[in-house]
C-alpha cells in the first residue's frame, strides 16, 4: 500500500520525535550516572575517614602496649607525612602553577573554590556537568578534565578514575598538539600514580613532563619522594607496569622502556 506524502510526512515526524526522546533519555541517564558516581565517591570519602579515625586509635592504643610498636608507629607516620606534605604543596592551588585562558578561569576557578571551602560534593557535581558541555574546545576541556582529576586525587577518593582523567587529557593534549598541557596533564598523571604507590610509573611521568617551563621546584619534589621509595625496591621492581601508557610512538616506547628514567 502506498502512502500519501502526507503520511510519509507524518511518520517521519513521528520518528523525529522518538530519536529526540531516546536522545534526552540517554542524557538524563548520563547525568543519573554521573551522580551517583559522586555520590559513591562521597560515601568513599566518609568511609575513608572513618577508617582513619579507628587507625589513629589503634596507634594511640598500641603506645600504651610496647615501646617497639610505637617506634614502629612513628615510623610511618613520618613517611607517610612526608608524602602528605609533598602533596599538599603541590595542591595549594589546582590551577595556579599553570595559567589557564580567561576563558577558562572564569568557569574553573568557581568550582575549585568551592572544593577549597569544603563544599565537595557540589564541586564534583558542578565539575560532571561542565565536562558535557559541547562548546568547551580542546584546551578548556583538557584543562577541565585536569582539575576534576586533581578533585578526585587530592580527595584521596576513586583513584582510578582520576588516573582515567588524567589520561583522556593527555590523549586529547597530544592529538592536538597542546605540549603545554600535555606535559601538566603527565605532572598530574604522576601525582596519581604517587598516590597509588606505583613508583616507577609516578617516576617516568615526571619525567615526561620535564619540559615544563618554571615549573622544574615541583616536578624535582615529585621525582625525590619517588626515588626515595624506588631505592627500597628490588632492580627488577623499579620498572613501569605493563598498562603504563607513553603516548607516543610503539617505536618510542619500546625505545623509552630500556631507558633508565
Amino acid at each position: 500500500m502506498d502512502l500519501s506524502p502526507e503520511q510519509i510526512e507524518q511518520q517521519m515526524v513521528a520518528i523525529i520525535k522518538e530519536r529526540d526522546d531516546l536522545r534526552i533519555d540517554n542524557q538524563l541517564s548520563k547525568m543519573a550516572i554521573v551522580e551517583l558516581e559522586n555520590q559513591i565517591m562521597e560515601l568513599d570519602r566518609l568511609l575513608t575517614n572513618s577508617q582513619g579515625l579507628v587507625r589513629g586509635m589503634q596507634q594511640y592504643t598500641g603506645t600504651f602496649l610496647s615501646n617497639a610498636s610505637t617506634e614502629s608507629v612513628n615510623s610511618t607516620a613520618r613517611t607517610s607525612r612526608a608524602r602528605t606534605d609533598f602533596l599538599v604543596a603541590g595542591n595549594k592551588s589546582f590551577i595556579g602553577p599553570w595559567e589557564c585562558s580567561p576563558l577558562e578561569y572564569p568557569l574553573l576557578a568557581p568550582i575549585e573554590d568551592l572544593f577549597r571551602n569544603g563544599q565537595r560534593q557540589k564541586a564534583l557535581n558542578q565539575m560532571s556537568q561542565l565536562l558535557m558541555r559541547r562548546d568547551l574546545d580542546s584546551r578548556s576541556r583538557v584543562n577541565t578534565k585536569l582539575l576534576f582529576a586533581a578533585l578526585i586525587q587530592s580527595s584521596g577518593q576513586n583513584l582510578m578514575r582520576a588516573l582515567r582523567l588524567t589520561e583522556e587529557a593527555l590523549c586529547l593534549a597530544s592529538e592536538v598538539n597542546l605540549i603545554e598541557l600535555a606535559g601538566k596533564a603527565n605532572y598530574w598523571r604522576g601525582l596519581v600514580f604517587l598516590c597509588l604507590e606505583e613508583w616507577a610509573n609516578a617516576k617516568w611521568c615526571f619525567v615526561l613532563s620535564s619540559h615544563l617551563q618554571g615549573h622544574s621546584d615541583l616536578i624535582e619534589q615529585g621525582r625525590t619522594v619517588v626515588d626515595k621509595e624506588l631505592s627500597k625496591l628490588p632492580k627488577h621492581k623499579q620498572v613501569v607496569t605493563e598498562d603504563f601508557k607513553f603516548f607516543c610512538s610503539a617505536t618510542m616506547e619500546a625505545y623509552v622502556k630500556e631507558m633508565e628514567p
